[in-house]
């Protein structure tokens, strides 16, 4: 869809899950011009408003403390639905709060090899983002290789 003269710097169109909006600088509203189609039981309310995107916080990484391999999580699912990841894509692990994870944590992401009896192979390092009770979301920040569901997870254990 094209815009020409001053309508063309008024507005941004942009893309998301809902759509296609097009939102005008002032005032802070927009104009549905497209649904997609998998949405169907969300309709647009009267009322509905668009807040401005926000870049997240990430915590900083806690780089201090030794990989825990005696005691690791698990990756049980990928974004979207995903069963593999890479670098700088986020999973979720099957330790959290209740296994004394708190966000801003390293792990090392790791596999068994020979059925166990041999050596542990590295596939990369990550940092927890957002810790629940039984789960923690993690970002991958570098890999050798895929990171697979079902990869054992490490998590650095900060001595404080």
């Amino acid at each position: 869809m094209g815009f020409s003269g001053a309508l063309k710097d008024a507005v941004r169109p942009f893309r998301t899950a809902l759509g296609r909006f097009i939102v005008p600088p002032e005032p802070p509203t927009s104009t549905i011009i497209y649904k997609a189609a998998e949405i169907v039981s969300s309709e647009h309310i009267e009322g509905d408003y668009l807040e401005p995107f926000v870049d997240p916080v990430f915590p900083p990484a806690a780089l201090t403390g030794a990989p825990d391999f005696d005691h690791p999580g698990r990756i049980v699912m990928g974004d979207e639905k995903r069963q593999i990841g890479a670098a700088n894509s986020l999973m979720l692990m099957n330790r959290g709060t209740d296994h004394d994870v708190r966000a801003g944590q390293t792990v090392t992401i790791f596999r068994e090899t020979m059925g166990g009896k041999g050596p542990l192979l590295e596939v990369g390092h990550g940092t927890v983002l957002n810790v629940r009770p039984q789960t923690s979301l993690i970002r991958i920040d570098a890999t050798r290789e895929a990171v697979y569901l079902g990869d054992l997870v490490a998590i650095h254990r900060i001595t404080q």
